[in-house]
């Protein structure tokens, strides 16, 4: 088995991880998710450059170590988020690979973190509930 296999095996098992898991009824893996960002990066942005649409496909697989931490947990304890961080450096330096963000330049980190948060609004566009309807001002707010 070489390294590149096992490298592929661990970031493709990365899109199996569920998103929105503290919501009933709500659906969808990383990978899905990861495929809407770059979606919207290649519809929206001018001329995205390859590190943005990498880091678009990228940004999530970490998740694969500890699941989806809900932003609301991590805007209230930061100390949650530097970890998530922190592991996420661990997990692409555990295959061998560079960190996804290290190659983009801020204003590709804003369209980064723009397209994650209109992927979910998009996904949670029509869904039915209070929960859903809260999600999405929220997100709307951020």
């Amino acid at each position: 088995m070489t390294d590149k296999f096992e490298m592929a095996r661990k970031l493709l098992a990365s899109g199996d991880v569920r998103r929105w898991h503290t919501t009933r009824d709500l659906n969808q893996t990383t990978a899905e998710h990861s495929w809407g960002v770059a979606m919207i990066i290649s519809l929206y942005h001018p001329s995205p450059s390859v590190d943005l649409l990498r880091a678009a496909l990228l940004h999530d697989c970490h998740e694969k170590m500890f699941g989806d931490i809900p932003s609301p947990i991590k805007n209230r304890w930061p100390e949650i988020k530097a970890a998530e961080e922190h592991a996420e450096v661990l997990f692409f330096h555990d295959l061998g690979l560079l960190s996804p963000y290290d190659h983009l330049s801020c204003s590709d980190l804003a369209w980064l973190d723009w397209a994650d948060k209109l992927e979910a609004y998009y996904f949670l566009y029509g869904k039915s509930g209070q929960e859903a309807y809260d999600m999405r001002t929220n997100l709307i707010k951020s």
